[in-house]
């Protein structure tokens, strides 16, 4: 099973988020980030890495929420299939 982490920086440089991109790479998984502003630090460390393009936080972090919204329900049709979420 591949094990996917999903990271979520307004700045691309939060040093935690940083420590924990590192460890992930170090136990071979997969990483995406949400990230604002030019990427910071993050942009070369993880496999797909999505730019709100914005300095304004609340900006990126509206983006990033309506993001995450998406991807869950990508992540739900994959796993359930798209019957579930359709009305009768």
């Amino acid at each position: 099973m591949m094990n996917i982490l999903l990271a979520i920086s307004t700045s691309g440089n939060s040093r935690n988020i940083l420590c924990a991109l590192e460890q992930c790479r170090s136990m071979e998984n997969r990483m995406i980030v949400f990230t604002g502003g030019n990427g910071g630090k993050m942009m070369d460390l993880c496999d797909a890495v999505i730019v709100v393009p914005s300095g304004i936080t609340q900006i990126v972090q509206e983006a990033h929420l309506t993001l995450e919204h998406i991807l869950c329900g990508l992540v739900e049709r994959f796993h359930f299939g798209v019957e579930r979420f359709t009305s009768n």
